[in-house]
């Protein structure tokens, strides 16, 4: 979406909307040209017929609060005083994944003028990293991340191209044009929750983990796998207040015989 501001950042009128929204990304058409950026290769969260995709990571406790994410790469544009702001939000999951996808606007937009980038990781915000990429130190980077700290996301990294138009912004005109542009992207986003869940196994004969998958959809837990042998080991994800119905009930449906295992925890993107 485009709209063009005066110098101060106040909106002066709309020049036209986004009306391109593909699969997976969502990005303004004009700007096809780049139908190979890696900002929209794919969901972070693919989707699977169970319904919650698990993704296996390491966490601790006190992590189990939910968080906010974005569902796919969005790409959008506004223009300030003949500069064009030219912002990707995308979801990743570890920093490495975030400076290669800042490197490669770089590689995509080599005669732009700045290419500053935001980015926060972790269900707590944990780590948080800003460049302002030749700008006035704090008038890029710093309001990027603000966008994206005010919209309570995580997991996520926005880089914003600016082209010069030839027209200096002053240093209040940047900081809005740079917020602005990362919360262009995040009103087109599709937003998604993460939470915690547990990795447990669950092993039995082949009646009573007819029983214990019967009891898993009943009670909304997924089962992420099944192996079969001499016995059957079912793999759940469950949320950790459900620990202890899993216990009792899988004692209840097997006699006593079956004790679940903890394999680990992980988040899930809930659809």
């Amino acid at each position: 979406m485009k709209h063009t501001f005066g110098v101060n950042g106040d909106l002066k009128g709309q020049a036209h909307s986004t009306a391109f929204t593909g699969y997976p990304c969502r990005r303004d058409p004009r700007h096809d040209t780049h139908a190979t950026l890696p900002f929209c290769s794919a969901p972070l969260h693919p989707s699977a017929p169970a319904s919650a995709t698990l993704i296996t990571v390491n966490s601790d406790p006190g992590e189990a609060a939910p968080y906010r994410t974005i569902h796919s790469a969005v790409e959008t544009e506004i223009e300030i005083k003949r500069s064009r702001f030219i912002c990707f939000l995308t979801p990743v999951a570890e920093e490495d994944a975030a400076r290669a996808l800042i490197a490669r606007a770089r590689q995509l937009h080599p005669k732009a003028r700045h290419h500053c980038s935001a980015f926060v990781l972790g269900a707590r915000h944990e780590v948080q990293r800003t460049n302002d990429d030749g700008e006035p130190s704090g008038t890029a980077g710093a309001p990027m991340l603000e966008a994206l700290l005010g919209a309570e996301l995580s997991d996520v990294v926005a880089v914003v191209v600016r082209y010069f138009g030839g027209i200096l912004l002053g240093a209040g005109g940047l900081t809005r044009a740079y917020r602005a542009s990362v919360a262009e992207s995040i009103g087109v986003a599709r937003t998604v929750v993460r939470e915690r869940r547990m990795s447990v196994v669950v092993s039995s004969d082949y009646p009573a983990a007819a029983l214990l998958e019967a009891e898993a959809y009943r009670r909304g837990w997924v089962v992420v796998g099944t192996e079969y042998g001499g016995d059957v080991s079912m793999t759940l994800s469950i949320p950790p207040d459900q620990w202890g119905v899993l216990v009792e009930r899988a004692a209840e449906l097997t006699a006593g015989q079956a004790q679940p295992v903890v394999l680990g925890t992980h988040y899930v993107t809930l659809p």
